[in-house]
């Protein structure tokens, strides 16, 4: 391929200094991924109209979903099912997994507490998600399996001291399912300020 490209584009240099362009296209990659993770929060975060979104706390939200939603995906799921001995190569994956777990959890409390205490439209939303017509959703989905089940599978692979072929598999398709499912409640359940 290389030779191609010289053909094409004669004016690069014989040897190209690979471990410089790599660190700079990764830099430029992480800069646009955290920006793409924040983006869909802080998008929802200035409608003023809709009060459960207009909270500071939804991108950061947005972020330690997303993530470890990426995590889940791509390091869990799918590097463990095409090659089994990922899972070995990583032995503090489970204990990133619990910090955001824990950390979403929390975030995710926060919201609501803050929604809740706001009232009006912010309190009808949250209970929309928490009691209402989303709580299936919310708590079985979301906090039992997206949740509560990978964080219980990630602190045994933490104490077992090694992350497994089965954990990986089953702890990245729930964090998955978590991610898409919060991501969305929260779109769905917004009301917006009646004027």
């Amino acid at each position: 391929i290389l030779a191609w490209f010289r053909k094409w584009l004669r004016f690069l240099p014989e040897t190209l200094p690979y471990r410089g362009i790599k660190r700079i296209v990764c830099s430029i990659g992480i800069l646009l991924a955290l920006g793409t993770a924040l983006y869909t929060g802080v998008l929802l975060s200035v409608v003023e109209a809709v009060p459960l979104w207009a909270t500071p706390i939804l991108p950061v939200l947005f972020l330690v979903s997303a993530i470890s939603t990426g995590m889940g995906l791509s390091l869990d799921l799918s590097a463990t099912l095409m090659v089994p001995e990922t899972a070995h190569r990583f032995k503090r994956l489970p204990l990133f997994h619990v910090i955001l777990i824990g950390l979403e959890i929390a975030l995710l409390a926060l919201l609501f507490y803050t929604a809740l205490g706001q009232g009006g439209e912010a309190a009808e939303s949250a209970n929309l998600i928490l009691t209402g017509a989303g709580s299936l959703i919310f708590w079985i989905v979301v906090v039992g399996l997206g949740l509560a089940f990978p964080l219980v599978l990630n602190l045994y692979a933490l104490a077992r001291g090694s992350h497994g072929y089965v954990v990986g598999i089953l702890a990245g398709a729930a964090i998955v399912l978590a991610g898409l499912f919060v991501r969305y409640l929260i779109v769905a359940a917004a009301i917006p300020v009646t004027v």
